[in-house]
């Protein structure tokens, strides 16, 4: 299993560890990339970019994540409850880190993407209730662009 650690050992479904795995291996990639290469934070939060611009890169991510996240829990490989609006905050956090360490530990963010991943998984008997709702899509918007607000 590329990422994911304590993987289960129980009976899944056939192809489930398959399923995560290769979840778990675009994930890495995809934060290793953020890792190397800081773009979606920035151009969010950059006041040079005018509003319409965000709104148009806005608009082309909005469907990817949307159906990326409803593959996944079609496949049944993340929590019924996982929104696409938690990635994006999954993300942000692991943006932080990242920056944080980078001179440190340029790894590190490995580790907190496992427990993310661990998080969203179905392969549990139970899941913990969210004490709170995902924002939703707007509301992520006004918190992913509220520093560019302040600055422009």
């Amino acid at each position: 299993m590329p990422v994911l650690v304590g993987a289960a050992e129980h009976d899944d479904p056939p192809g489930t560890e398959q399923r995560r795995g290769q979840h778990a291996g675009q994930a890495d990639g995809a934060v290793t990339d953020d890792r190397d290469d800081r773009g979606l934070n920035e151009i969010m939060n950059n006041p040079v970019l005018g509003d319409e611009r965000v709104q148009e890169v806005r608009d082309r991510i909005a469907p990817i994540i949307t159906e990326l996240v409803a593959k996944a829990k079609q496949q049944g490989v993340v929590r019924p409850d996982f929104d696409q609006t938690d990635l994006i905050f999954m993300q942000l956090g692991l943006s932080a880190i990242i920056e944080s360490t980078r001179d440190i530990a340029p790894e590190l963010y490995r580790r907190y993407l496992t427990m993310f991943l661990d998080g969203i998984r179905t392969d549990r008997t139970a899941f913990t209730p969210l004490p709170t709702p995902a924002l939703t899509a707007e509301q992520t918007h006004r918190v992913m662009t509220r520093k560019r607000r302040r600055t422009g």
